[in-house]
C-alpha cells in the first residue's frame, strides 16, 4: 500500500492509536542485512485506516550489524525509529 513514511504520514493513513501499538511491540529481526553494514528490525501492529479497512502497520529500525552480535542485551542499543510502513 506505501512505501516508506514518516511519522505524521502514517499517522494520517492509520491513527495514532495503531501507530502506538506498532511502535510499543517488540520489534524482532526481519533478515535483511544492508550494505552498509546495518541489520532491519521490525515490528508491527494491527488496525484499520480511515476508511474502516484492516492495515498493518510495520515500524523500521536499523542496527548496526556488529553492535547487535556484541551486545549482551539488545536493550542497550539505541532503538530510534527510522520509518513507517503500512500494508
Amino acid at each position: 500500500m506505501t512505501t516508506q513514511l514518516t511519522r505524521d504520514q502514517a499517522v494520517a493513513i492509520a491513527g495514532e492509536a495503531a501507530l502506538s501499538r506498532a511502535e510499543g511491540a517488540n520489534c524482532d529481526y526481519t533478515g535483511t542485512c544492508r550494505n552498509d553494514g546495518l541489520t532491519e528490525f521490525a515490528a508491527h501492529a494491527q488496525g484499520l485506516d480511515q476508511d474502516g479497512v484492516a492495515i498493518t502497520v510495520s515500524v523500521y529500525y536499523y542496527q548496526d550489524e556488529q553492535a547487535a552480535k556484541d551486545a549482551e542485551s539488545l536493550d542497550s542499543l539505541d532503538w530510534e525509529i527510522d520509518h513507517y510502513r503500512i500494508a
